[in-house]
């Protein structure tokens, strides 16, 4: 029988070397001294909390030349350092999803990046067990994913005026209601992924979207089509045709002509062949005068 393997580190620590880089193991990248990277440089940012006194053990950091490693955000300094660093202000594309938000640090710091978010145009918040975000604004968005949240309904996304796809997959949203309310706040929208909602599943559920979505294109990975827009609700002069009915009519069914298959009778006994029917067709096309259409 193998011997069962403690992988608590606490337990495991003792007789192992203890690495360098383990002393960084609650650092922040902008509270280093000597860090010269800033947040949109951050391929997919982590939001974390440390042990309450992880501050006391970062002052005893220090380098070669004896100065503090960190500087600390307990102080204005410390502050005003960090807001400079991850510059969320000025980011175009952030990865924020897969956080950990069951602490209420996680959350207030990610409420905190979320309201700096000015410029960004990509936003990824996958899986973050996020209810509502109707108090954020993102004025540049052009896609937002939410995917794998706990959205209850279109009332809890943000304002992003100039969004053009949006993903809600696998999210709880029930009902279209306040759907027309969040068109206003998104009049660009092109493409909608709501699979995996108990919305997707209501009657009339892409006939609804497309109506009030007048931009949408594509919903669900799938394009607009002549069945999404019902003949009552289609626009003055214009003739919508259901895809059914199309495909009824498009398939020409061919006629038998009786008389091709009746033999031509000779004629009588002293009596002249008439003119055949080509001959006469041919007769009243020479007889009749030319039109020319200009």
């Amino acid at each position: 029988m193998s011997k069962k393997i403690n992988f608590d580190p606490a337990a495991n620590r003792e007789g192992l070397p203890v690495l360098p880089s383990n002393r960084f193991r609650y650092s922040v990248w902008h509270d280093l001294r000597e860090n010269e990277v800033f947040g949109d440089q951050l391929k997919a940012p982590r939001i974390r909390k440390g042990p309450n006194d992880k501050d006391s053990e970062l002052e005893l950091l220090k380098d070669l030349n004896q100065r503090q490693m960190h500087i600390l955000q307990q102080t204005s300094r410390g502050r005003r350092r960090r807001d400079h660093f991850e510059c969320w202000e000025e980011v175009e594309q952030v990865n924020l999803s897969y956080q950990v938000l069951a602490h209420e640090y996680q959350g207030s710091n990610l409420s905190r990046i979320l309201a700096r978010l000015q410029s960004v145009v990509r936003l990824e918040l996958m899986d973050n067990s996020l209810s509502k975000l109707s108090h954020y604004t993102f004025p540049l968005c052009e896609y937002l994913n939410l995917a794998n949240n706990d959205l209850t309904s279109f009332k809890g996304l943000p304002f992003t005026p100039n969004l053009l796809k949006l993903n809600i997959t696998d999210n709880a949203i029930k009902s279209l209601k306040d759907i027309e309310k969040y068109q206003l706040l998104t009049p660009r929208l092109q493409v909608i992924l709501s699979a995996g909602n108990p919305v997707f599943f209501e009657k009339g559920y892409r006939q609804r979207m497309f109506a009030v979505f007048p931009t949408l294109k594509m919903l669900d990975g799938v394009k607009k089509l002549k069945s999404d827009v019902p003949v009552e609700e289609a626009p003055a002069g214009v003739e919508v045709e259901h895809e059914e009915q199309a495909d009824v009519e498009s398939v020409a069914i061919p006629i038998a002509d009786d008389s091709e298959d009746v033999a031509a009778e000779p004629p009588a006994e002293g009596e002249q062949p008439g003119p055949s029917g080509e001959q006469e067709a041919s007769a009243a096309t020479a007889a009749a005068p030319m039109r020319t259409e200009l």
